[in-house]
């Protein structure tokens, strides 16, 4: 836990989310919080930064600040304070600040979506990164780097498993963490590293930096990606029951009688066949 004062508290451009007790060393109910203060210091770590201000020494700053009672708790975004008044037990706070995280990033569900995305920010910014997410819920990571991040990359998250919007980048398995250069499809590179629900953010973003404004993607070669195209030379039959629907709803491919997984391939083959598909437009 930070001790804060006058000159070393969080403003407008503080690159960081903070927790802040504002206190009073002679208030009973400041010394009966302090041991969950104290643990919620150590379990917030690495995702948002938990600090106290002593109101006795720093006057001016809490009356800056508003406060007129202690503890007086508030949650800190780029300046923009969110006062707590629940309860003082350390889950119940944490719970609190987790839930009220901000979210920096678009998130995308249909293929115009992820276009607009990839053709306005990713373009404009010189790199984008997509969170492909196999869960419904955003993980505490993913918003912690969205906010430490903001205006140097932009990011976007794609939920629960979205195999046709994964598909685009040739993504069979999911999570999945990629960035994107010059908005070109063609031109990514997705993370190494592991990905966990409740993982810290700090290695994750470290590497998202590098390619802020596109300095990164010096590197970054083109690979062509199959994407939602229906290449009849394709091993459909190699793909995940998901992916065949994917692109069996992309292309408004019927089958009512689909249920074996060499039912979908039929069908694909057959659409493909009827049609003289070979191609689909992409991003």
């Amino acid at each position: 836990m930070t001790s804060l004062r006058q000159g070393k508290f969080p403003g407008t451009d503080a690159k960081n989310i903070w927790f802040v007790e504002f206190y009073a060393p002679w208030c009973g109910h400041c010394q009966q919080m302090k041991p969950a203060f104290e643990k919620l210091a150590k379990e917030l770590k690495g995702f948002v930064r938990v600090g106290a201000v002593n109101c006795e020494q720093q006057k001016g700053l809490c009356a800056m600040e508003g406060v007129e009672s202690y503890p007086t708790l508030k949650l800190k975004k780029a300046g923009v304070s969110t006062s707590y008044d629940g309860d003082h037990s350390t889950q119940a706070m944490k719970d609190w600040v987790l839930d009220n995280l901000p979210m920096s990033f678009a998130n995308l569900r249909k293929q115009n979506q992820m276009e607009r995305f990839v053709t306005g920010d990713c373009a404009k910014h010189g790199a984008c990164a997509m969170f492909f997410n196999d869960a419904h819920d955003t993980p505490v990571w993913f918003k912690v780097t969205s906010y430490t991040l903001r205006g140097k990359i932009p990011l976007a998250e794609v939920k629960g498993n979205n195999a046709e919007l994964a598909l685009n980048f040739d993504i069979a398995k999911q999570p999945t963490l990629l960035v994107m250069c010059e908005g070109d499809i063609e031109k990514t590179v997705a993370y190494s590293g592991s990905i966990d629900p409740g993982m810290k953010s700090d290695a994750v973003e470290k590497w998202l930096d590098k390619f802020s404004a596109g300095k990164g993607c010096a590197g970054v070669k083109k690979t062509p990606k199959q994407g939602l195209k229906l290449d009849p030379n394709a091993n459909f039959a190699k793909m995940k029951v998901g992916q065949l629907k994917a692109l069996m709803h992309a292309h408004s491919i019927p089958c009512v009688s689909c249920y074996e997984k060499s039912d979908f391939v039929s069908a694909i083959l057959t659409f493909i066949k009827q049609s003289g598909t070979g191609s689909h437009e992409e991003l």
